[in-house]
């Protein structure tokens, strides 16, 4: 399911929603989604030239959380794998987190605590 998001409060009500989600599979399914449209969206806005810098650091801060994350198998990875991506996608380790990256580091956390072996 793709989702237009239309400023930055659509990104962040939806990852307060996802890391609601009791489904691991769902949480999953839908960050490989927000992966995709983080970029795609950044592109239109850049296409377009409109500027909306609070919309833009959200989605530059998802595209860049979620560029090494393990969104690639059919099994969801322990939580040092998740985190180990998400440090060296932002260098630095994840108390150093912006906010906006800790809210998708919550999202990843509950992805992989609540992880099943298989999709």
């Amino acid at each position: 399911m793709s989702i237009q998001w239309n400023n930055a409060y659509d990104v962040e009500r939806e990852l307060h929603l996802l890391g609601q989600q009791d489904d691991p599979r769902e949480i999953y399914k839908r960050l490989q989604g927000m992966k995709l449209q983080a970029s795609l969206q950044l592109s239109q806005l850049r296409k377009t030239g409109q500027h909306d810098p609070l919309f833009t650091e959200w989605l530059e801060s998802l595209r860049i959380s979620l560029s090494l994350a393990p969104l690639y198998s059919n099994t969801i990875e322990t939580c040092d794998v998740w985190q180990n991506a998400m440090e060296e996608a932002w260098g630095v380790q994840t108390i150093e987190f912006n906010e906006r990256a800790k809210l998708v580091w919550r999202v990843m956390v509950a992805t992989c605590n609540a992880r099943v072996r298989s999709l």
